[in-house]
C-alpha cells in the first residue's frame, strides 16, 4: 500500500495539492520506521476506510441527484408570478 501511495502523493505534490493522503503517508513512512507495525497498519486501515466511505457517499449523492433531475419538468409554463399585471 505504501508505494503506490507514494505515487499517488508524489503526482498530487507536483500539482501543489497536498492532502490528507500525504499526511498517512508520512504516518505510515514513520511507523514503519520506528517498528511500530500495528500503527502503520492503523493508519492505512483509517486511509482505506475513509476512501471507501467516499466512494460511497459519492455514488449516493450522484443517484439521488439524478434522481431529482428525472422529477424536473421539461416543459416551462411561462410566467408563474402570481396576479403580475
Amino acid at each position: 500500500m505504501l508505494v503506490p501511495l507514494s505515487w499517488s502523493v508524489a503526482r498530487r505534490l507536483a500539482r501543489r495539492d497536498i492532502g490528507v493522503d500525504a499526511i498517512a503517508l508520512v504516518a505510515m513512512a514513520g511507523a514503519l520506521a520506528l517498528g511500530e507495525y500495528l500503527a502503520g497498519a492503523v493508519v492505512a486501515l483509517m486511509l482505506v476506510g475513509g476512501s471507501a466511505l467516499e466512494a460511497s457517499a459519492s455514488r449516493r449523492a450522484r443517484r439521488e441527484l439524478r434522481a431529482l433531475l428525472e422529477r424536473m419538468p421539461r416543459i416551462g409554463s411561462g410566467d408563474v408570478r402570481p396576479n403580475r399585471r
